[in-house]
């Protein structure tokens, strides 16, 4: 086996760690947009006063908590999907990193037969 062959085959692994570090750095960069948005300082201090009678909800209040509730739900959701479908892509580009991989070996397998 010389060089080339094992250019050849080293090729489509290369492939696989680029795509591995991006998938990385995406899942990190996706659970902190998740994690910011999920506000935890804002609901204590707001539970806070609320049991303390600092807060009384009126209705309107309630109705604001809910639109806040659902913008956010709405704001994951659409992080979620967005997530599901760079995943998708690097699924993809797995896939046809392996298909190289085998086509390398058979490759390199019938030069050497020769």
């Amino acid at each position: 086996m010389n060089k080339k062959d094992v250019y050849i085959l080293l090729t489509p692994i290369t492939a696989f760690v680029i795509v591995g570090v991006v998938a990385l750095l995406v899942s990190g960069q996706c659970h902190r947009l998740i994690q910011a948005g999920v506000g935890q300082e804002k609901y204590e201090t707001f539970a806070k006063n609320v049991q303390s009678g600092k807060w009384q909800i009126t209705t309107d209040k309630w109705l604001e908590i809910m639109k806040q509730h659902q913008a956010t739900r709405a704001s994951n959701i659409e992080i979620d999907a967005g997530f599901r479908a760079v995943m998708l892509y690097i699924v993809l580009i797995s896939l046809l990193g392996i298909i190289c991989q085998v086509h390398a070996v058979l490759y390199i397998r019938k030069r050497l037969t020769k």
